[in-house]
Order: structure tokens, then C-alpha cells, then sequence
């Protein structure tokens, strides 16, 4: 049986930035069954779903290993429901002399607002402090993207 973790701020149901309500999301650690959704979810931006589920199960898997990676691997999924809305990946890191690096992050677009990414943010960075101390986190961001940075490669202290 999976576990759920619980982020809920209150028992309302929140608003993204369009004012439209939505149901509490959940959150769990990611596994095979959700490669599907989360290839899905990425090839909607960027490349195609084989792409993508053959790139995110291999890396899940200790198969695939981004530059100077670290083997521990942290992996979860944001629901709505039984729908998968979110998701994030990270590992720990010698690259750019920061201790954990987020490999993706995803909200669908009607949950984007909602505080999701943020959720998945705090989940990443707490499952790489239960790895080994990590401090900073390393990302690079594309500009095209709205995001809260101003540059294309952004250390993050955690």
C-alpha cells in the first residue's frame, strides 16, 4: 500500500490563479505505475512520451545517471484525487559544488498557482535532507518558463 503525505493548508478547497476551486492534493512518493502520467505530463512541454517514459523509468531505476550524480534518488507525485497533477524529481549532487540537484519539476497547467510546485519543492528537499545533509540545490531554469528567478542557472539554499 502506498503512503500519502499530507501538506494541506486547510480543509477548504484551494483556488489556482484563475479563481477555479480545487480539490485537496495529496502527495506520495512516485513509483513505476506513475511513469505513464508523469511522461505525459513532461512531453506536453518538451520531446515525446516514449521520450519521456523511457528517460524518467530508467532514471527511477539507477539506470540513468546525470552528470555527477549520486545514487539516492528522490521521487513524488502531487494528486488531486486519484489524478496525478505534479510531479518532481532530485538526487544528491557534486555538480556545481551544491549537494543536491532537482533533475524535474511539472504541475499541470490548471494547478499551476496553487501553491503545488512549492509543495513538491519542500517534499524534494526534505527527502534530500533524510538522504545526507544537503544545504543547496542546484536547477537550471528555462527562461521561457515564468518563474521566480532571474537567471537561466540558479543555486538554491534549502
Amino acid at each position: 500500500m502506498r503512503s500519502s503525505l499530507s501538506l494541506s493548508r486547510d480543509a477548504h478547497p484551494r483556488c489556482n490563479n484563475w479563481g477555479i476551486s480545487m480539490r485537496p492534493v495529496h502527495y506520495r512518493l512516485a513509483d513505476e505505475s506513475d511513469v505513464p502520467t508523469m511522461a505525459r505530463i513532461r512531453a506536453a512541454e518538451w520531446e515525446t512520451e516514449e521520450y519521456w517514459k523511457a528517460r524518467i523509468s530508467r532514471y527511477m531505476k539507477l539506470e540513468l545517471h546525470p552528470q555527477h550524480a549520486l545514487i539516492p534518488r528522490v521521487s513524488y507525485v502531487a494528486l488531486e484525487g486519484e489524478t496525478l497533477v505534479g510531479f518532481i524529481a532530485g538526487h544528491l549532487t557534486r555538480r556545481f559544488a551544491c549537494d543536491g540537484e532537482l533533475e524535474w519539476i511539472n504541475v499541470v497547467p490548471e494547478h499551476r498557482g496553487s501553491a503545488v510546485g512549492s509543495d513538491l519543492l519542500r517534499l524534494l528537499a526534505t527527502g534530500l535532507l533524510s538522504k545526507k545533509r544537503c544545504e543547496s540545490a542546484w536547477m537550471l531554469t528555462r527562461p521561457t518558463q515564468p518563474l521566480d528567478v532571474s537567471t537561466s542557472d540558479t543555486a538554491l539554499t534549502i
